[in-house]
């Protein structure tokens, strides 16, 4: 398993791209409240999920996407806002 934090990191305007690959495993990857992020991962035999909720109620910044592609096969992962 693994467990990316990004909380720390910033993003420049634009689109950035995050490709990963879980078998056997799970990850879950930490980012900020004001990214906008979109999950295109597929999953065989496994699950990759948004756990992201705001309590903070902060408006995602349109300048700075994170899109999450990847595969997931009998394991899983998450996107969320702190672990």
């Amino acid at each position: 398993g693994s467990q990316i934090d990004l909380r720390s990191a910033s993003l420049a305007p634009g689109t950035h791209v995050l490709d990963l690959f879980v078998i056997f495993g799970g990850t879950s990857i930490i980012v900020p409240p004001d990214w906008t992020v979109r999950v295109e991962v597929f999953s065989f035999l496994g699950g990759f999920s948004d756990k992201r909720y705001s309590t903070l109620k902060v408006i995602p910044d349109a300048e700075k996407v994170l899109v999450i592609k990847g595969f997931v096969m009998f394991g899983g992962g998450e996107v969320t806002l702190n672990k």
